[in-house]
């Protein structure tokens, strides 16, 4: 039996997402691979989620789950607002996981796994530290992107894959010892954060992979012209109709929003998680700000319309009263 080590991490607010995309793993390992679990999170992780989390996978024998309290990078500022510090997390998998396991499976929790994992893990690496997905925004500019690579200090944008779907190659990146390495990068504070210090530090040794195994969907449908120019029509056709791993890069999520693109995917396993509930009521509460925000916006632009009208008005009068005065001047100095 295939044995396949996945890391995951996730605070408090993540903690549902991570159990349905962990749902969906086991449901689709088709080939009954057994999976190890690393779940890297902070040190408040509440134990109720924990339990929630064995509940959600305790209908499959074939997974072990390790709760790992993680105390690195809480001091890191972040640039983008809606990740957290948990990103970072990835950059310690070799260290982290036992020294049996030379490679392993990173996926960001807002994925969902549509495939049997033991595909991608099987992919031979030959001496790259790690295989990902071109992120397609950083390969559109004609000018290769020149900008952003003297920001980060990378050669060229050519290899620049997204860090939300990983396969490392943690026996490689012991070797060289390059998990320090990875974390004196962050200190750098860079533009995207964790995933420029993976395609810095790895450069030159990046795999790609085809594009279904991170169909991110801020991307997936950007026009044909743009995407063929990294990915061939086959892997944009498979990505489309039947993704392998979709990966909800974009701000708004699809418990956010249940129109977001592929977001009757990730529903479908939600409903079938022990924190669907839990899911729900975020869902609504989200949905009540959005709500109030669009209410709030629309009164705003109804008193800035007032106003206009008001001082059109008030203008209108005072050219009014001075066009009326001139006319009684006119008609007094004519009467006199």
């Amino acid at each position: 039996m295939t044995t396949i080590p996945v890391i995951l991490a996730a605070d408090n607010n993540y903690a549902p997402y991570m159990s349905v995309l962990m749902y969906s793993i086991l449901k689709n390992a088709k080939s009954n691979p057994f999976f190890d679990f690393f779940l890297l999170m902070p040190g408040n992780f509440k134990e109720e989620y924990k339990q929630k989390i064995e509940t959600d996978c305790q209908f499959y024998e074939n997974k072990k789950l390790n709760f790992v309290i993680m105390n690195s990078f809480s001091d890191i500022k972040m640039r983008i607002p809606h990740i957290t510090q948990q990103t970072y997390y990835r950059l310690k998998a070799a260290e982290i996981l036992p020294e049996k396991y030379d490679k392993c499976i990173y996926l960001d929790v807002d994925t969902i796994v549509n495939c049997d994992l033991a595909e991608l893990f099987n992919i031979d690496l030959t001496d790259n530290y790690v295989a990902g997905v071109k992120a397609p925004g950083y390969h559109f500019p004609a000018d290769g992107n020149k900008n952003y690579c003297e920001k980060t200090g990378l050669p060229d944008i050519n290899q620049y894959i997204n860090a939300g779907v990983l396969l490392l190659n943690l026996k490689l990146i012991r070797e060289n010892n390059l998990t320090p390495v990875l974390c004196e990068e962050v200190k750098n504070n860079y533009i995207s954060q964790d995933q420029d210090v993976i395609n810095k530090v790895f450069y030159n040794k990046i795999k790609h992979l085809p594009f279904y195994y991170n169909a991110m969907t801020n991307r997936v449908f950007e026009p044909d012209e743009k995407l063929l120019k990294i990915f061939n029509t086959e892997e944009i056709d498979i990505t489309r109709k039947s993704p392998y791993i979709i990966h909800y890069a974009g701000k708004i999520k699809p418990w956010h929003n249940k129109s977001e693109i592929f977001a009757d995917f990730w529903w479908k396993y939600a409903k079938e998680s022990c924190f669907y509930n839990l899911i729900y009521k975020k869902y609504l509460i989200f949905r009540l700000k959005e709500l109030n925000k669009f209410i709030y916006n629309q009164q705003q632009e109804q008193n800035h319309i007032v106003t206009t009208l008001c001082s059109l008005i008030k203008i209108k009068t005072k050219i009014k009263a001075k066009e009326t005065k001139q006319e009684i001047r006119y008609l007094y100095r004519n009467e006199t």
